[in-house]
């Protein structure tokens, strides 16, 4: 498989660069770069000139050679290394229709080796690869499976991407006798077979390898008509599938998209004791496939919903993604109306889509944000109905909240009778392994070696593992992808017992500020949490109702005399996910949130005496999840000696009864006689990654056992104080 660019006989050079540069131009502004071509500066020229639309400080220069027998030689490499030193640009690209001679082989060997990697070179093969995945073209593998119904593999000679004045198009040489005789040309774009006499003959008459071979317009393969033209996503509606909703910073990448950082979460099939991973989600033409996926807030939804439509299309379906936000009406023609206006937002051929006699057998409705839905409850039963007659391939997500009200209400149940029921789960360990294998490898991929990822992998799941601790931050893929981005700002110093602590504010921080919070804001919306977490913390409760938090909210203003809307205040709360609220009672959003806050308040008034006979007894019930962990938020806030020496102290007093080891010859002796046969270990020989991967998979197994703590019932910090071994 090869690119090249093909132009009139007699065309100068310059034309043959100008296609080049126009085509790299469309993958470089794909990638929200700003474009200049032809930048002539006093002794430099470059043929493009890219700045990054995110980061004013990066320049890109990036140099364009159209060659089609000629290999790029040392001296184009050294021009770009000069023009990128003189000139002080982030980076230098090479874009190029060749492959690199052995003394540019060398010196990008010597660049690696150093650790440069400021110089990329897009060779064929990886430009081909880019500009599929940016959606400047189709894959290959659109245009040849048309091939192969008439050919085998053995019958196609050369595959080409030719990038002429005409368009982009993908061509096949072929033959049944044994030598290329007919060239099959399809336009790259979209993927239809070209048929038109007079394209096919400017095509043919242009400078290429292919062009004393015969461009057909009739060889038995049937031409895409329109029923059956192969559906594309447009450019814009594409790379919003691939936006993460987030922007992540990352050291070797400036704009960071979904490819980047996906991966297969696990699904909880609902009322069974199993589970599946989303990549087996599979739907099939001509099967039927209704599935309904709940999740809690952040948990990947949408973007799973977005990978879902992107590997449904390539089967010839035609999926289509709606927020349930914009059905407010169970009238037939208007769900009709619907969805052929999303087919015109999210496809470049819509008009040929929609006038598809069979277009509902080939649809796959997938209906996101499912509890956002306009229509009351009857009219939603009226809106599943619907859906259920006249598609057969359905895919709800929905938040978790709507979970109970689906088990309760009965006509939903009928409605959704036929569907299977799923749930978006945490990552487990091995899940962590995979998100942070590709969040070290983003920029590198080509360069960082096995040894590293392995060893960085490992050092960042140890950080992640200690941080999100037993149920305090949940481990859905944005906390930890958050994560490892303030990891990357943090030196190991800093990674340094109750300083994770530090971790848990910047994600505070970051959800608030998400929603448009400003700096100066902080202080109030910390202190309001603060007293409310404390409030929680003394009246023993997990929740209040709206009226109580609008009283307490009233109270706290009294108190530091201050004027602040109750409105404005819980809904940024609960958009920013610091609260939440479940059936009209509201709850710190996560474990984290309340420990941190709840320790934040106890150390502001620890000389408080009431305060510190609070400390005091929780000190003295460390055995509870709950006062442990917030006495290791505490000691965070503060070095008060009261703390410190309620933890000795209480350490000490657990093991009261026990004799301090001496290691004495009598000790030893007696370490002996509990061994009573000989102690046999065998090392199988593994490598390091299966040995990895099978920890991992035993710690899931064993944290699918474990009780998750937010099920258990409100604790009194001044309960009668429990033996240790009562427990055991």
């Amino acid at each position: 498989m090869k690119i090249e660019v093909a132009v009139p006989q007699k065309a100068t050079t310059k034309v043959k660069g100008d296609l080049l540069e126009n085509i790299a131009k469309k993958l470089l502004e794909a990638q929200n770069y700003e474009v200049e071509q032809e930048v002539r500066n006093t002794g430099v020229e470059v043929d493009l000139l890219c700045q990054s639309k995110t980061n004013n400080n990066k320049k890109i220069s990036v140099e364009c050679k159209a060659y089609r027998d000629k290999k790029i030689d040392s001296g184009i490499i050294d021009k770009m290394l000069g023009v990128k030193s003189r000139k002080k640009y982030a980076e230098a690209w090479l874009i190029t229709t060749s492959s690199l001679g052995k003394d540019a082989k060398g010196i990008m060997e010597e660049l690696l080796e150093e650790g440069n990697c400021d110089v990329h070179i897009f060779t064929p093969e990886k430009l081909m690869r880019a500009l599929v995945d940016t959606n400047v073209i189709v894959s290959i593998d659109i245009p040849k499976s048309k091939v192969l119904n008439n050919y085998s593999e053995n019958q196609i000679f050369d595959e080409v991407l030719l990038v002429t004045p005409k368009g982009y198009f993908w061509a096949f040489s072929t033959s049944k006798t044994g030598k290329a005789e007919l060239v099959l040309l399809f336009d790259a774009t979209n993927g239809q077979m070209i048929v038109q006499h007079e394209l096919l003959y400017e095509v043919q008459m242009l400078d290429s390898s292919l062009t004393n071979l015969e461009f057909p317009s009739e060889v038995g393969i049937s031409s895409t008509n329109n029923s059956e033209e192969p559906c594309k996503f447009n450019h814009d509606y594409y790379l919003k599938t691939l936006d993460t909703g987030v922007k992540y910073t990352h050291p070797d990448k400036n704009i960071i998209n979904v490819d980047d950082i996906f991966i297969y979460q696990d699904l909880q099939v609902l009322n069974e004791d199993k589970e599946i991973n989303s990549s087996k989600i599979i739907v099939k033409n001509n099967e039927k496939h209704r599935l309904f996926i709940f999740g809690n807030e952040l948990s990947g939804k949408t973007t799973l919903a977005y990978n879902i439509q992107r590997k449904v299309i390539k089967n010839g379906l035609i999926p289509v993604y709606i927020n349930a936000a914009g059905i407010s009406s169970s009238d037939i023609k208007k769900i009709e109306k619907l969805v052929k206006r999303k087919i015109i937002e999210q496809y470049e051929n819509p008009i040929t889509i929609n006038s598809n006699k069979n277009i509902d057998e080939k649809i796959v409705l997938i209906i996101d944000d499912f509890h956002t839905i306009k229509t009351n409850n009857g009219s939603t039963v009226k809106v599943i109905n619907i859906l259920n007659e006249k598609y057969s391939k359905i895919i709800f997500f929905s938040n978790s909240s709507r979970e109970l009200k689906l088990l309760i209400d009965n006509d939903l149940n009928d409605a959704l009778s036929s569907y299977d029921f799923y749930k978006i789960k945490e990552l487990g360990y091995k899940l962590r392994d995979e998100i942070i294998k590709k969040w070290v490898s983003i920029g590198r991929d080509e360069t960082i070696g096995d040894n590293e990822k392995y060893t960085r992998t490992i050092e960042l799941a140890n950080t992640i593992d200690v941080t999100v601790g037993k149920n305090f931050v949940p481990t859905y893929p944005i906390y930890i992808l958050t994560l490892l981005q303030s990891f990357e700002a943090s030196s190991a110093k800093t990674l340094q017992g109750s300083a994770y602590a530090e971790f848990y504010n910047y994600l505070i921080t970051q959800s608030l500020g998400s929603i448009g919070i400003k700096p100066t804001e902080l202080h109030l919306y910390f202190s309001f949490l603060s007293e409310l977490a404390y409030f929680f913390f003394d009246k023993s409760t997990k929740e209040i109702s709206e009226t109580e938090l609008e009283s307490f909210h009233v109270k706290y203003c009294e108190n530091k005399m201050i004027n602040s809307n109750f409105d404005r205040l819980r809904n940024n709360l609960l958009k920013s996910k610091i609260l939440k609220e479940e059936i009209g009672s509201f709850s710190f959003n996560h474990n984290y949130i309340y420990y941190f806050f709840a320790a934040k308040n106890l150390s502001d008034h620890i000389d408080n005496e009431n305060i510190r006979e609070q400390v005091k007894k929780i000190t003295q019930r460390l055995y509870r999840t709950e006062f442990a962990n917030i006495i290791i938020f505490l000691v965070h806030f503060t070095k008060n000696k009261l703390v410190l020496n309620g933890i000795i102290n209480q350490a000490k007093s657990t093991f009261s009864e026990i004799n301090i080891a001496t290691f004495s010859k009598e000790e030893f002796e007696n370490i002996n006689k509990l061994i009573n046969q000989e102690i046999n270990i065998f090392i199988e020989d593994k490598k390091v990654e299966e040995s990895r991967a099978e920890e991992l998979t035993l710690k899931d197994k064993a944290q699918g056992n474990e009780t998750n703590e937010s099920n258990d019932p409100a604790i009194k910090y001044d309960e009668d104080i429990k033996e240790l071994w009562s427990r055991v």
